[in-house]
């Protein structure tokens, strides 16, 4: 499968951003999954993942199993 084809996106990347195609809201009930679709510069990927702590009431518990994530998938060049 060419991602090209898939996300043209992809094409015009440069080697200092990435490509973010999924967000996975990691909650102590429940996941949510968020189609993102967005190029992004690199330095750019730990204030979005705070934006998306924030949006989606993310918190860190002292029990490290009760944590709350986010977590990316990304494609990079």
């Amino acid at each position: 499968m060419n991602l090209e084809i898939l996300y043209p996106e992809l094409k015009n990347m440069k080697s200092n951003e990435i490509f973010i195609e999924w967000a996975f809201i990691v909650k102590t009930k429940n996941i949510i999954k968020i189609h993102i679709k967005k190029v992004i510069p690199k330095k750019e990927k730990t204030i979005f993942v705070k934006a998306l702590k924030l949006e989606y009431n993310v918190v860190r518990n002292d029990d490290p199993a009760l944590d709350e994530v986010v977590e990316l998938t990304t494609i990079e060049k």
